[in-house]
């Protein structure tokens, strides 16, 4: 899907097409995952959330939002105790992801 905003991307897209597409991008929303690392390396502002790591671990500067879980069990390093694994990202309100992006793109006008 690909609208003048927002671009979706299939999981088979060849890893030297998608650097160049998020090279060309305004914003990035991702997990801690390598489109995080790729986006940073081309100095594009990022919205982000994980929690298996400390969020000082996570590559943040101060134009990105960094979203934190709201459980105190955390950080669990992928050996999550919860009842439901993954409690903590679930937990992550699209409210939330969309006030991150407004922050993000306010801090650029």
């Amino acid at each position: 899907y690909s609208s003048s905003n927002l671009v979706l991307t299939p999981n088979s897209l060849e890893i030297g097409n998608f650097m160049a597409l998020v090279g060309k991008i305004d914003i990035l929303v991702t997990s801690n995952s390598f489109a995080l690392h790729v986006a940073k390396s081309q100095k594009v502002p990022v919205v982000t959330f994980d929690n298996p790591l400390p969020p000082q671990e996570i590559e943040v500067d101060a134009r990105d939002v960094l979203i934190t879980p709201k459980l105190g069990c955390g950080p669990c390093f992928n050996k999550c105790t919860q009842s439901i694994e993954g409690k903590c990202m679930s937990e992550v309100s699209v409210l939330e992801v969309a006030r991150g992006i407004e922050r993000v793109l306010a801090a650029r006008a």
